[in-house]
């Protein structure tokens, strides 16, 4: 008999995240009861947490960024934590004992499994905002401004939401992520260096796109090609996270896909704080 795959799902954030993280992990082990493996926790904090998040999966491990790491993302942008929370993903590609890593972010909700994400090939991953409006994205930066200078990104995708497999993982991968963050930091990136765009010029030959209901941008219910209900993955990016109660009610005010998505969160969190999954 072959041997399971040994997966790790992978979050990254700080504590003021841990309400999106401990949603986004309970619907996920709700919706994928097929995970055995193990959650790999990444934030650049000792101040963190992990118990809430231990509670729903006790296979927890937290993991703080190496000293190289550290040193080369504080030349990124020094005033913005959450980028070097983005970015600490990368660190995820040391781990030599897994066979699969799935990235998750956490504001996300899982509505479906997404066993059918978990291809043969070395990365699958869904389509970004960009690729939904049909704009290209450079194949060396990621900037959309550059892509006609550049040449475009075949597919250019959101690692919110991706599974890298074997031999996509290793020690000359995480090399190889450092190596492109050293030379992006030193370009002319608008917001500094992304872990989106390194991901997205690493894993360009070894993609395998997943269709757009793996990332449901409640941003921008208007490019999707479904409806919320239809949605594998429900994401808040780009927009008022659902636990910033001011923010959520000014998205909120949008109507329509975008209320209910919010509304989703909510009953998610209500249900998980009262001590059941739902």
């Amino acid at each position: 008999m072959a041997q399971e795959p040994r997966t790790g799902l992978v979050l990254s954030l700080t504590a003021s995240f841990m309400p999106g993280a401990r949603v986004a992990l309970a619907s996920f082990l709700k919706t994928n009861p097929w995970f055995n493996g193990t959650v790999l926790i990444l934030t650049p904090t000792s101040a963190l947490d992990p118990q809430p998040l231990r509670a729903l999966w006790p296979k927890l491990c937290v993991e703080l960024p190496t000293h190289r790491f550290s040193a080369l993302a504080a030349r990124a942008s020094p005033q913005a934590e959450r980028q070097l929370v983005n970015l600490q993903k990368g660190e995820a590609l040391r781990h030599g004992d897994f066979d699969r890593l799935i990235f998750i972010d956490a504001d996300m909700i899982f509505q479906r499994s997404v066993e059918g994400a978990l291809l043969e090939g070395s990365v699958a991953a869904p389509p970004d905002h960009a690729w939904m409006r049909g704009v290209p994205r450079s194949a060396l930066d990621y900037r959309m401004s550059n892509a006609a200078r550049d040449g475009a990104l075949r597919f250019s995708f959101c690692c919110g939401f991706m599974v890298v497999n074997r031999p996509a993982l290793g020690p000359d991968c995480y090399e190889t992520f450092l190596d492109h963050m050293a030379r992006m930091i030193g370009g002319d990136l608008p917001d500094g260096v992304s872990e989106q765009a390194i991901f997205n010029i690493m894993y360009q030959a070894e993609v395998t796109p997943l269709g757009p209901s793996y990332n449901f941008l409640v941003r921008a219910p208007g490019t999707m090609p479904l409806g919320l209900d239809d949605a594998h993955i429900i994401h808040f990016s780009a927009i008022a996270k659902p636990w910033d109660l001011k923010g959520a009610m000014a998205a909120e005010q949008r109507g329509g896909a975008v209320a209910a998505a919010y509304a989703r969160w909510r009953a998610q969190w209500v249900t998980l704080t009262r001590g059941v999954i739902a």
